[in-house]
């Protein structure tokens, strides 16, 4: 069982945090731009600064804030569009680019 869990698809699950992307959608570009490129250290960039305005943020066992879920689900979405590209990555983190990086 715990096996299966480790191998959960991530972005077959709904996230209820999906909407807070794109009301941060421009930090996140700006973080991306920065030459920030790991979706985790741009989770807990915003985790860290949710929670300095008050807001109470979520973490996974391993200490990757639970809204990286809805993060990789907007830079992925950035990906179809044509904003983003993605790198790789692995079960610990992804990393990306903005697309005019890539030229």
């Amino acid at each position: 069982m715990k096996e299966a869990y480790f191998q959960m698809d991530l972005f077959s699950q709904p996230s209820v945090l999906e909407p807070v992307f794109f009301l941060y959608a421009q930090q996140v570009d700006t973080y991306l731009s920065s030459g920030i490129k790991s979706a985790r250290e741009i989770a807990i960039k915003l985790a860290t600064a949710l929670s300095e305005e008050g807001e109470q943020v979520e973490y996974f066992i391993s200490g990757k804030p639970k809204l990286y879920v809805a993060l990789c689900q907007y830079l992925e979405a950035g990906v179809h569009d044509g904003r983003f590209i993605y790198l790789g990555g692995d079960t610990a983190d992804r990393h990306y680019l903005m697309n005019e990086d890539a030229t």
